[in-house]
């Protein structure tokens, strides 16, 4: 059974390991990976972790069987009021990633229904991502309310389109 929550600094060697995995697949063939880049990649990432994790950074994961198997981050950005986000507080989608076997059964949508549900009780009006429009990923973008300019996306909060999934137990 598949279990949500919003990571603890407990699940921080977990969350290294599946951003080296998403890191790896976002730069195969783009740029050579030596052994020595990776373990400064994971050093990083683990410092990152540690710093940001539930203050500007707020990890969302699923796990089956007490093992991470999709999270996507939410970036807290605070900038100076504007007339479409007057608050100045707007969220930036990272680190989205669902290990290969547990793909195509829902569990990004149920991830954005519940990063949407936290961006809405924390004041954050938009959500902004980067992601390559020939991608698949895409167009699961689109359905959720997301618009497209060129390889960016916006969400205004009030236009996202749930999804409902139910397929997880809640262990907060």
């Amino acid at each position: 059974m598949y279990k949500f929550s919003i990571a603890s600094s407990e699940d921080i060697e977990e969350l290294v390991k599946i951003r080296l995995l998403e890191q790896e697949n976002d730069w195969k063939g783009l740029r050579i990976i030596s052994e020595k880049n990776f373990a400064d990649l994971a050093y990083e990432t683990y410092k990152a972790f540690k710093e940001r994790l539930n203050k500007d950074l707020i990890m969302f994961i699923i796990k089956k069987n007490n093992v991470i198997v999709a999270q996507a981050g939410l970036l807290i950005q605070h900038y100076l009021p504007q007339v479409d986000n007057l608050n100045g507080i707007r969220g930036y989608l990272t680190n989205v990633y669902t290990i290969k076997h547990e793909r195509r059964k829902h569990l990004q949508l149920y991830l954005s229904d519940e990063i949407i549900k936290y961006a809405k009780h924390n004041g954050i009006e938009r959500i902004d991502l980067h992601a390559t429009p020939k991608k698949e990923i895409f167009l699961m973008y689109k359905k959720l309310g997301y618009k497209f300019f060129d390889n960016n996306a916006r969400l205004y909060i009030d236009d996202y389109i749930a999804n409902n999934v139910n397929l997880i137990d809640r262990s907060d």
